[in-house]
């Protein structure tokens, strides 16, 4: 039987329990949580692994497409972006916000949460919101046989913050009326699979309108497998305060604002232009070291980046223009793309560039090109913007890590 008389408040050790009334808890869970908001919270634990031990289970940059995805949601929206898996309850937060307040307000963390050498990603709120003493993450994941695995998604309704290590609380609001709550915690960072050891809901009774109150350590909301309480709702309420100052916040979050791919530039460099086949150009070299060239616009969506390409010899045959869609990342943390041409051209000059206007959203790569090098081998690239925002980069992508968009 649940003792809700015997609970503990805040973090004192279980063995520090004493038989005090409620009342007298109640008071101590408001005098605590008033002086824990006054504190500094620290949110993950020291990080004492070398730069070797990330090697084994793959680099911080293995994130790098993930947050390239969530940045391009936060920036474009949920209207202009297709919101994918894991997504889901951060579109919801910036619905009805300005791009300016989404990219200050959001962010992330590549951190070692609980000290496995293994860096978490954490999509999160990055303000700070003393008087709700609970900084929301909308998504969570651990890299698992070398590539990301995702360990949570928040649904619509629910808020989820970090307690420590492997533990957190989790809030689920049902109806002005009804809600349930607890402390949950990963058994193992590999798998997404969490236990509940405390775990609290109330429910309305359909026979007489009156509100139960409930408890059990297997996070389910099923009255069946559950204790009933016989308290009232201050003392739920009291509860669900106790949980929630619990919560610490997460001190190295990067907004949205901040980043600018430098994951991707960690880990596709791009190649050594001295033995690329084609040569990539500012438009600004027009009129200087061009007297002919062609124009092909990408698209009419927006303002546009505008990019000269030529052949670094002669020619190279069967060029083409690629329209790009990042579907996920190999074992290696290679791009794997649906790609489609939109422009093509049996031979691209050394003496006649082409120059090419996209509208680039974001950190993701929209749009690419393919060729026959001198070998006649097929070579893939990818624009992708530079980490600063100043120059365009070709990143190459393999022919076995791309699936053709019928």
């Amino acid at each position: 039987m649940y003792n809700y008389n015997q609970q503990c408040v805040v973090s004192v050790p279980h063995d520090e329990c004493s038989d005090e009334g409620m009342p007298m808890k109640l008071f101590k869970i408001s005098l605590l949580t008033a002086l824990m908001l006054l504190g500094s919270h620290t949110a993950v634990a020291d990080d004492k692994c070398e730069a070797k031990d990330y090697m084994k289970y793959g680099q911080e940059s293995d994130y790098a497409r993930i947050v390239d995805s969530f940045y391009d949601l936060v920036a474009y929206g949920p209207d202009k972006h297709r919101v994918k898996d894991g997504e889901r309850g951060l579109a919801d937060a910036i619905e009805f916000m300005s791009k300016s307040e989404a990219l200050n307000n959001f962010g992330y963390s590549i951190t070692d949460l609980n000290g496995d050498c293994i860096p978490e990603l954490i999509i999160a709120e990055t303000f700070k919101d003393e008087t709700k003493n609970c900084q929301a993450i909308y998504a969570l994941y651990t890299i698992h046989n070398k590539s990301p695995r995702k360990l949570y998604e928040s649904p619509i309704g629910e808020l989820f913050c970090f307690i420590d290590n492997t533990r957190f609380f989790k809030y689920t609001s049902e109806s002005p009326d009804t809600f349930s709550f607890g402390e949950f915690e990963f058994v193992d960072f590999g798998v997404p699979i969490i236990k509940a050891s405390d775990f609290f809901f109330n429910e309305v009774d359909k026979d007489n309108g009156k509100i139960r109150y409930y408890h059990n350590t297997n996070g389910l909301k099923n009255a069946s497998t559950s204790e009933e309480l016989n308290i009232n709702e201050d003392v739920f309420n009291g509860f669900y305060e106790n949980f929630k100052v619990r919560t610490a916040y997460i001190n190295d979050l990067k907004n949205f604002a901040q980043y600018g791919g430098e994951l991707h530039v960690i880990h596709h460099s791009q190649n050594n232009k001295k033995d690329l086949a084609v040569k990539l150009e500012s438009s600004s070299e027009l009129g200087t070291n061009y007297s002919k060239y062609s124009v092909f616009t990408a698209d009419h969506n927006g303002p546009k980046t505008s990019v000269l390409i030529s052949s670094s010899t002669d020619y190279v045959t069967d060029f083409a223009v690629l329209s790009l869609e990042l579907t996920d990342t190999d074992s290696e943390g290679n791009y794997i793309f649906e790609h489609k041409p939109v422009y093509t051209t049996k031979k691209l000059y050394k003496n006649k560039p082409l120059l090419i206007k996209m509208t680039m959203k974001g950190n993701t790569p929209v749009y690419g090109i393919s060729f026959k090098d001198n070998s006649g081998k097929t070579r893939y690239y990818a624009f992708y913007r530079s980490s600063d925002d100043s120059d365009v980069e070709l990143i190459e992508f393999n022919e076995n890590t791309h699936t053709d968009k019928k």
